[in-house]
């Protein structure tokens, strides 16, 4: 199964509840299993869908 991952980054600027759109980039498999490693021992926990 292949699959598209995209490593995309947000912005919330004051006195807006939506986050802008700042940058987004196609990325590895490989990639993104390190991104998600290196973001969860820095700290960050998941959450449910947003929508």
């Amino acid at each position: 199964m292949c699959g598209r991952n995209e490593l995309v980054s947000r912005e919330l600027l004051p006195g807006s509840s939506i986050p802008l759109l700042k940058r987004r980039k196609e990325i590895s498999r490989d990639e993104a299993i390190r991104v998600w490693r290196e973001t969860r021992q820095a700290g960050r926990v998941g959450c449910s869908p947003q929508w």
